[in-house]
């Protein structure tokens, strides 16, 4: 194979602005076929129009393949329903996306050189100028990645010329953009970087609680108004078969084994991707041996996916073989697949959409999705066409039963209710004492005195920060959403102010912002340069999207194939 296939480079930059641009939303691909072709819908028919030319089915179809080879070159996997839904990526609402850009392409009448489309196939492949170009690795590439998984050559030399295309026109009406000064660059650089020297004083909701009496008659009162925040939501039912990968990881050692010069392939990932790359859950840099371990581990990982979401569609294969309109699902249907499988039907506790089935741990995307599967509407409701992944396992299911949703009394929850009420109550508190603390603090700085002497005054307790700046990531507070609140409220702030009330998870806070330290300019001197063409990227990328933005609305997209969230189809 060829050494590395590029993820997030230039190439990629164009289709990345395309989808910020129309920002089609769905979390899960609805017509994904269960083969492991390149899916779709049949050929035939219309897809839409674009600027009033009908888009046939065969265009959506081509479109919806290059947004599968789109995938795997970014995420270097091919998209199966749970790997999309992770990354947030929709098929279908790609194809639409790519066949708005081509049709600007055409209305600019752009053409791409033989040359140029060499050129990105060898920076899409990791093939050095000047390094040999090898048909023979070539072809190899396209038959077990590109065919193998429903990609036609055609489908990538498409592919690779729309791609310079649109790398063109980013590079043409993007190029005010890039016009950025080193100066500007250095001014924003220290903007962003200027250490803070900051005190804080905090208001803890806790410190509240025993201050806090309930007598019945607020409790009844806080519960009737609050009474349908109580009920019991409405629950849903799946059946479901499990996957368990433990029992695919034989057949994945069978295929790793098979992979000649397979560990001279994972040092060269490892190369590629480089040592600072990995790191352990605190961010320290793991040592080469243990970054190629996990590197084997994930793809052991992957091929046993792969290989139980095989069998998840043999079930799914058997649940829709001889549907159609006229003959509905039923419960039943799973338990006939599964029998004829040799595999076993589950069925998981009620559910809301909140929390999902606690037998399968999935985005919190995928949540509302399950719960949108019913009986009531058509078909794809009832079955998911395609598979779910978890972590370690995959899953075929399909709708059981809904329950309504019912009303609890505040003597089955009163724990529950006076908790709630007293938590209230202490975060009324603590605003109420931090506005009091803000107004006489801001009086006392404006005559002089110390914030320090002034939180004395109110017995509260000074604490001294770490210096930070709107850039820094968190290393002070366990909540990352508490410190980036202080940023913001923080960053623009003179010298000897304080930011007003500041709510947190724990109660709240008052920032004082003593001082401004210099920025390190060794580290501003060797970050600059990468900082400038960030800079300019981002600029480029806004140009850009402000002038495609008013084609691409010119062009009127009209689309007949919808993405809803209550569809799935099959890390």
């Amino acid at each position: 194979m060829f050494a590395t296939l590029r993820k997030h480079q230039s190439w990629l930059l164009a289709v990345i602005i395309i989808v910020t641009i129309i920002s089609f939303v769905a979390y899960l691909d609805p017509s994904h076929s269960r083969s492991q072709g390149g899916g779709g819908q049949s050929s035939g028919g219309e897809a839409g129009s674009i600027n009033g030319e009908a888009i046939s089915i065969d265009q959506f179809n081509e479109a919806r393949r290059e947004g599968r080879l789109f995938y795997f070159l970014h995420y270097g996997k091919w998209p199966d329903n749970a790997e999309t839904e992770k990354n947030g990526f929709d098929l279908d609402n790609w194809a639409y996306e790519r066949l708005t850009a081509v049709a600007v392409m055409k209305k600019m009448k752009m053409t791409v050189s033989d040359q140029a489309a060499a050129r990105t196939t060898r920076q899409i492949l990791g093939v050095k100028e000047d390094q040999a170009f090898s048909a023979e690795e070539f072809n190899k590439f396209v038959q077990e990645q590109l065919v193998r998984n429903g990609v036609s050559l055609e489908d990538f030399d498409r592919f690779v010329r729309h791609q310079v295309g649109l790398e063109q026109l980013i590079s043409l009406h993007g190029m005010s953009g890039r016009m950025i000064t080193a100066k500007e660059a250095a001014f924003f650089y220290q903007r962003e970087n200027e250490p803070m020297d900051t005190e804080i004083v905090t208001f803890p909701v806790t410190n509240y609680f025993s201050k806090i009496d309930i007598s019945s008659k607020d409790l009844e009162d806080y519960y009737a108004k609050r009474a349908a925040s109580y009920r019991i939501p409405e629950r849903v039912e799946l059946n479901y078969v499990r996957f368990d990968l433990t029992n695919f990881y034989g057949e994945a050692d069978k295929k790793i084994a098979a992979i000649t010069n397979y560990n001279q392939m994972v040092d060269r990932t490892y190369l590629e991707k480089g040592p600072a790359n990995f790191k352990d859950d605190k961010g320290v840099v793991l040592s080469a041996d243990q970054s190629k371990a996990n590197l084997k581990k994930d793809n052991r990982t992957y091929l046993a996916r792969e290989a139980a979401a095989e069998q998840a569609r043999k079930v799914i294969n058997a649940i829709y073989e001889g549907h159609d309109e006229n003959y509905v699902f039923t419960t039943n249907d799973i338990y006939k697949a599964a029998a004829a499988n040799k595999v076993t039907v589950h069925t998981t506790a009620p559910f809301d959409e909140r929390s999902g089935p606690r037998e399968m741990v999935l985005p919190r995307q995928a949540n509302s999705v399950l719960f949108g599967l019913t009986d009531k509407e058509s078909s794809d409701h009832f079955y998911p066409t395609g598979p779910l992944a978890s972590e370690d396992a995959v899953f075929v299911v399909g709708f059981n039963h809904r329950f309504a949703s019912q009303a609890q009394t505040l003597s089955a929850i009163r724990e529950r209710v006076q908790s709630d009420y007293r938590m209230e109550k202490a975060y009324e508190m603590v605003r109420a004492d931090a506005e009091k603390f803000d107004a006489a603090a801001t009086i006392g700085l404006s005559k002089g005195q110390s914030f320090d002497a002034l939180a004395a005054a109110q017995n509260l307790k000074v604490r001294s920060l770490p210096p930070y700046s709107i850039s820094s990531t968190n290393t002070i507070f366990k909540d990352r959403g508490d410190f980036e609140s202080l940023q913001q409220s923080t960053f623009t702030l003179p010298i000897g102010k304080i930011s007003g009330f500041i709510p947190t998870e724990e109660g709240g806070m008052i920032a004082f912002v003593k001082g401004r330290l210099p920025v390190n300019q060794n580290i501003m001197a060797r970050d600059l340069p990468l900082y400038l063409n960030k800079m300019r990227e981002q600029r480029q990328v806004a140009a850009f999207s402000e002038w495609f933005q008013r084609q691409a609305t010119e062009l009127n997209l009209k689309r007949t194939i919808s993405s809803k969230p209550a569809k799935i189809s099959g890390s």
